[in-house]
């Protein structure tokens, strides 16, 4: 019986110390950013996460504002939550030299002047995305089509 405890314990205490080196490694960040960090980039974000996860990708999307609002678009909010998609939690920020530090990729959704701390070799920039004002779901199936092509782009 002590021999069993023994082992027990030595087995615990190895998955204890061996255990930090097996886990999983952290995810690459990818940065979406919009004018005010409440519509495009948002739905970017939540579609992002939601193919690299189908995937099992090791990638993790935000989202940013370049001069962000306090609150999301109703007509995103609305869409987001008629696709099943979460926002309860959702706090709009400011992009930040941070974020363009530690991202993967920096994705400017119609954003007009690039803030100068970016890396220009992080930037991709996506231009004539529709209005979510207009049409949500305009938004959402260019959005996807983007996603997917910069997923594929992405280093695995």
């Amino acid at each position: 019986m002590r021999k069993l405890i023994a082992l027990a314990i030595f087995a615990l205490q190895s998955s204890i110390s061996f255990g930090a080196g097996a886990a999983e490694p952290s995810s690459k960040k990818i940065t979406f950013v919009c004018e005010y960090g409440v519509a495009k980039s948002v739905i970017a974000e939540k579609y992002f996460n939601k193919l690299a996860k189908e995937q099992g990708l090791k990638y993790t999307a935000v989202s940013r504002g370049v001069t962000s609002k306090a609150e999301l678009q109703p007509a995103t909010a609305v869409g987001l939550k008629e696709d099943g998609m979460d926002t309860s939690a959702f706090v709009p920020e400011n992009l930040s030299e941070e974020d363009g530090e530690t991202s993967e990729r920096v994705v400017l959704i119609g954003v007009e002047q690039v803030p100068g701390f970016l890396n220009k070799e992080k930037i991709v920039a996506w231009e004539g995305v529709p209005s979510v004002s207009k049409s949500y779901v305009a938004v959402r199936e260019d959005m996807i089509a983007r996603i997917k092509q910069l997923i594929a782009e992405l280093p695995k």
